[in-house]
């Protein structure tokens, strides 16, 4: 184990064996949820609203991808193993975004 990340063998009778002694550390965790919208604006023109989202929710991851083919857009996505924060993350998202984007 290299921090949080599993490294085993290429050998799949050797990886099966070492994988059955940590299987279970794999399993118990709510799933997580996510949520992805693309935007046609600059990732500058909305990091305000991502910055206030991730305060607003803490129990939601929110990312932004920018992209430049065809045009300035970005791709903003939400997770969270919390569904009720999910939506809620979502739902303010969503209009803050309509709100700033349609200016």
């Amino acid at each position: 184990m290299i921090e949080n990340v599993y490294v085993l063998p290429g050998l799949p009778t050797e990886m099966r064996a070492m994988f059955e002694v940590i299987a279970r550390e794999f399993t118990g965790a709510p799933p997580i949820g996510s949520w992805r919208r693309t935007y046609r604006t600059r990732e500058s023109e909305i990091a305000a609203v991502l910055v206030e989202a991730g305060e607003r929710f803490p129990g939601a991851s929110v990312g932004s991808y920018p992209s430049f083919e065809g045009g300035p857009e970005v791709e903003v996505v939400v997770k969270s193993s919390e569904a009720d924060e999910l939506e809620q993350a979502v739902s303010w998202i969503e209009a803050a975004l309509d709100r700033v984007t349609r200016r």
